[in-house]
This record gives structure tokens, C-alpha cells and sequence, in this order.
């Protein structure tokens, strides 16, 4: 039994729901080719509404600033590495190709948050404002 699950927008254009964004439709055809025949797949669709929130936006790039700071590398060499580390980015064409933060629900950029404190626990860096 396939228990993966997927989170994916689309935007609706005449009659259809599209997936607008290159990674989405990436996790898509990956997430597909993980099923077998028979398995069933249960989807909710909900209105997306304007949810994500600049302070958080802020809060990774300071964040990111501080770890690329720590390290010696660019701001974009670190936003690299956690955006890799948060599955928000993909192959194409022998490129990796890596997903904006600005799109991101709330959820979506609290995982990041998270997913930046942990990345700067392994570096020796504590990003943790209750630590």
C-alpha cells in the first residue's frame, strides 16, 4: 500500500485546473509514477486565500543571512541548500532548478522556518529563538 502523500495548487483557467509552477508538475509525475494500478487516491480541494505572511518571508532570509555569514558562502548558496533540503527544488535538463519562497502558504513557510533551524543545528548554529 502507497502511502505518500501529495500537496499540489492549481489555478483554474477556463473549464480546467492547471499546475502552473514547473516543480509542482514534477512532484506530480513523480507522485503518479509511485502509484500501481488499483491503488486509490483521495483528494480534497480547497480555495487557496492569501495566507503566507511577509514577517515569515523575512524571517528565512534572516535566517539564511546569518547561516551564509557562518559558513563563508553567498546568500543564494545557502538558500539553495535549504530549499533542497525542503524538497523545493528539481531536476530539469541536467539543471537543478529551485522553487520561490513568495508562493508558499503559511504552512508551506513555517515547514521552511523549521526546516532552516534544523539545517543550522547541523552547521553548529543556533537559529532557535527558544534554545
Amino acid at each position: 500500500m502507497n502511502t505518500q502523500a501529495l500537496t499540489i495548487q492549481f489555478k483554474k483557467e477556463g473549464n480546467k485546473l492547471t499546475i502552473p509552477s514547473k516543480l509542482a508538475k514534477e512532484q506530480y509525475k513523480i507522485f503518479l509514477s509511485s502509484l500501481t494500478d488499483g491503488d486509490t487516491v483521495e483528494a480534497l480541494f480547497e480555495l487557496k486565500t492569501e495566507d503566507s505572511t511577509k514577517s515569515q518571508l523575512a524571517k528565512i532570509h534572516v535566517m539564511l543571512k546569518i547561516m551564509a555569514d557562518e559558513q563563508g558562502c553567498s546568500i543564494k548558496e545557502m538558500k539553495e541548500q535549504v530549499k533542497s533540503e525542503c524538497g523545493m527544488s528539481y531536476e530539469e535538463n541536467g539543471k537543478t532548478v529551485y522553487q520561490s519562497f513568495a508562493p508558499c502558504s503559511k504552512d508551506e513557510l513555517s515547514n521552511v522556518i523549521e526546516t532552516t533551524i534544523q539545517v543550522g543545528r547541523f552547521m553548529n548554529i543556533n537559529l532557535d529563538p527558544l534554545e
